[in-house]
Parts: C-alpha cells; structure tokens; sequence
C-alpha cells in the first residue's frame, strides 16, 4: 500500500514512453487509420505466408537432393557386394549370398532404380546436386531470417492492433465517467 503511488507513477510513466514508441512506430510505417492497420496486418500476414510457403518448398527439394546424394553414396558402397554376388556361378552359393546380404542388396537395387529415373538415361549429375544443395542451404537460411523479421513485425503490429481495439472497446463502453 505504501508504494502504491509511486508503483502507479512509474507504470504510467512507462505506459506513455510505451505508447509513444507505438505511435511514432506507426507513424513511419504511414499507418494513420485503423483501416490502414488492418490492410498492413494483412499485407504482412499475405508476405509472411508466402515466405514460409517458399521455405517450406525449399525444405522439401532440400530433402530430396540429400536423399539423391545419399543414393550416389550407398550406391558406389553397395556396388562391391552386388558385383560379388554376380561373380559367383554357382546357384546355391549365389542364392546364400543374396539371403546374407539382402538388405545391402534392396539398398543398391532401389538406389539404382530411383538414380535411373532422375538420370533419365544421362550420368549421373552429382556435382551439380550438391552445388545445388548449397545454395539451396544459403538461400533457405537467408529466407528464414526474412520470415523472422517480417513475422516479428506482425506480431509486433497485431499486439498493437489488439491494444487499440481494446482502449477504443473500453472507450466506448456505456455508464463510464466521460469529461463534457
């Protein structure tokens, strides 16, 4: 109780620097009705989505490249074991072989079929993949930091949005003292 006034004075004191920044905040993003508040929230919201459906479209060739490098290295593992298994003549050694390394097998043959298909009867374009997965890695990590940014702000611009709306809710109500 006994600092309650000075407690008041302080919050009040930092409402108004509070406000302030709002204001001048708004003001440079030349908003100056609540109808340009909404139209920017929803510009920012429109941008923010698109930039996390292009992160998202990135993420997802991303994934794909490591998994077709992956292919290129299991491959190249793999194929000693298949070559063994075709240098054997006989069927019954042939076939234990083929049972003991069955699972390397399935790994080398679906590599094999899905770099066929990327392929599409040409080599085998590794090099290009990876420069490919670079730049893809740079881009989505500069793209993100932009999404953050833009989401920050709308975050920041709905927090005001919520806070005007309720001050010209509270504003508005009825049987409430207003100066004449």
């Amino acid at each position: 109780q006994r600092n309650a006034g000075a407690y008041s004075s302080k919050a009040r004191g930092n409402n108004l620097k509070q406000m302030s920044e709002d204001f001048s905040f708004l003001q440079s993003k030349g908003i100056n009705t609540l109808d340009d508040l909404d139209q920017t929230v929803e510009d920012i919201g429109a941008d923010v989505l698109d930039r996390m459906d292009s992160i998202r479209a990135m993420e997802a060739r991303m994934k794909n490249l490591t998994d077709l490098i992956q292919c290129v290295d299991d491959y190249k593992k793999l194929k000693p074991v298949v070559d063994k298994m075709n240098d054997i003549r006989f069927k019954k050694p042939r076939e234990k072989y083929r049972e003991e390394h069955a699972a390397e097998l399935r790994r080398y043959y679906q590599c094999r079929r899905i770099l066929d298909e990327q392929a599409d009867g040409k080599s085998i374009p590794l090099p290009d993949w990876q420069k490919e997965l670079a730049d893809l890695t740079e881009a989505h990590k500069a793209g993100y930091e932009e999404m953050k940014v833009r989401r920050d702000e709308l975050f920041h611009i709905q927090k005001l949005q919520q806070n005007l709306r309720s001050v010209l809710r509270q504003s508005d109500r009825p049987g409430r003292d207003t100066p004449e």
